[in-house]
């Protein structure tokens, strides 16, 4: 539990922009997508850099257990969760997560309206600001996420090369002269039958620099898929 829930959320707040189901990803679209390319594995490796507070692992976690169930959701977790941010690992760990009137409709939207089944109310935290209140997220959440502070540009060799989901959303424009260099080390890292997730901020934000972030990576070996931010390393699918 946060020893100041409400000075860290809002220190986090500042330094992170997160939400759960996060709108830029057709998520129903992608779970079929992982369903269909995976679906004669046993293990998927996924990753989720840049994890924040773990509401984008919590998301992933959730659409997977609705759609396809625990028995076949089983090979993709546990989600390896990183950042490089401190604070947003300590929240992460803290097994207490702030959800909005809006981020709570969402969760129903995505999950047959069963926020219930994944988010308890933390009784320990008395702060209310009339929009946002803290829950706790289920065993079912927490146990499939391993949360850990970690870079992406230092890290990637540890990304299984092959069946790999990687989730490198929504930080790209930060990186600014080291884009090219991060999208070469994936190009290099992940193999075949791997995906990498982008996000629509990574898009826009890296035009605002001159660089059109999708095309530098089909440069480098990735592939388009029917969802503009989502890309395989071999052949094109169509789900």
């Amino acid at each position: 539990m946060y020893k100041d829930p409400k000075a860290s959320f809002k220190e986090l707040a500042y330094r992170n922009d997160t939400s759960i189901f996060r709108d830029d990803l057709l998520w129903d679209d992608f779970i079929k997508f992982l369903k269909f390319k995976y679906e004669d594995l046993k293990k998927v490796n996924v990753y989720n850099y840049a994890c924040s507070n773990g509401s984008e692992s919590f998301s992933l976690v959730m659409k997977l257990l609705s759609c396809l169930g625990k028995k076949d959701s089983e090979k993709f977790f546990p989600i390896i969760a990183k950042d490089v941010d401190s604070l947003a690992i300590e929240n992460a760990k803290s097994n207490s997560i702030p959800i909005d009137w809006f981020e709570k409709s969402k969760i129903n939207l995505h999950t047959d309206n069963n926020f219930a089944e994944y988010f308890t109310k933390d009784f320990s935290s008395n702060w209310y600001d009339g929009e946002t209140v803290f829950y706790c997220p289920v065993k079912e959440l927490t146990e499939n996420v391993r949360f850990s502070k970690g870079d992406i540009m230092k890290d990637y060799k540890r990304i299984e090369p092959e069946n790999s989901v990687v989730l490198a959303r929504n930080f790209w424009p930060y990186l600014l002269e080291d884009i090219p260099r991060l999208i070469l080390r994936l190009a290099e890292q992940m193999g075949k039958n791997s995906t990498l997730v982008i996000g629509g901020f990574d898009v826009n934000g890296c035009k605002n620099y001159n660089i059109d972030l999708r095309q530098e990576l089909l440069k480098k070996g990735f592939v388009a898929t029917d969802d503009p931010l989502v890309f395989t390393k071999h052949h094109q699918l169509r789900y």
